[in-house]
């Protein structure tokens, strides 16, 4: 994509991530054993943050490592051409996510260690900059406290794009997130949950001033100033990609703040259209 070099901040968790098959959930009175082997750093916030660098825009990660960690994260986001600098350094141990998943239904557990509330405040400091701030989510309370935190006290440009880790979220925490935000992303699944938490559809758009909705297979829509507008899918492929939401939100994001006029309806169907690229070479490919 042309255009001016845009500078956007990306706060959320890091994690090392497992995926293991469905058919591995353990019975009653059975264990399961994943391996460490197969772990890769992964996260919401580190694909959007790497989707933007490869369109040519700078990103910075800010969130909490361990200290084990630190180098070998570093490396992975050098790679990606990622800023590294806003990763803090925690004597916690970094955060573990198994997935049991498969095409259509994932159950997960979390392992996520005590951080200190000096790593917490540092990494709340970090989030006072005037680029725009994407919150890309944190299972941890304390985590999305201190996000919380610094997102109060901020101006500028805000997205709410906090994945599953919604499911996480107290109904409270997720007013206060919506409220100040510019935009809020969710799939499907995870906005008929932000509805059930703001007590309906009509109380939810009321109290979000954008809000967009991934449907797979369908396209997407955006809720903005009490009107609906639907994007088609255009990937000619109906499976749900892993990674394809965070591709589209980049994308989105980028065509959005290029246009002086803000208007999300023109970046919905410019994001829409590059996503249904991403997707069909992405069933090509399997």
């Amino acid at each position: 994509m042309c255009g001016a070099i845009m500078n956007v901040t990306i706060v959320g968790d890091i994690m090392w991530y497992i995926h293991a098959s469905r058919k591995k959930l353990p019975e009653r009175n059975r264990t399961t054993t994943v391996s460490r082997e197969t772990a890769i750093v992964g996260g919401s916030a580190i694909n959007i943050a790497a989707h933007l660098a490869a369109q040519g825009h700078r990103s910075n990660l800010v969130s909490v490592v361990g200290s084990a960690d630190r180098v070998a994260v570093t490396s992975l986001l050098e790679s990606k051409d990622i800023e590294a600098s806003g990763l803090i350094s925690d004597d916690s141990a970094t955060n573990l996510l198994i997935a049991f998943a498969d095409d259509k239904v994932a159950q997960s557990v979390f392992v996520g260690d005590k951080v200190k509330r000096a790593t917490l405040d540092e990494m709340t400091g970090r989030l006072t900059s005037g680029a725009p701030l994407v919150y890309a989510g944190s299972r941890s309370t304390d985590f999305r406290k201190a996000v919380g935190e610094g997102v109060q006290s901020r101006e500028g440009i805000f997205v709410f794009a906090p994945s599953y880790s919604l499911f996480d979220h107290a109904p409270l925490e997720v007013a206060r997130f919506v409220e100040r935000a510019d935009i809020c992303v969710f799939n499907q699944v995870e906005f008929r949950h932000f509805v059930q938490l703001m007590d309906g559809q009509q109380n939810a758009l009321r109290m979000a001033r954008c809000c967009i909705v991934t449907l797979a297979g369908k396209g997407a829509v955006v809720y903005a100033n009490g009107r609906r507008h639907l994007a088609e899918s255009t990937s000619g492929c109906q499976a749900d990609l892993i990674g394809a939401g965070d591709y589209f939100l980049a994308t989105f994001l980028l065509a959005w703040l290029r246009d002086e006029d803000r208007n999300p309806t023109g970046a919905l169907e410019i994001a829409n259209l590059a996503a249904g690229d991403f997707v069909r070479e992405q069933c090509r490919a399997k």
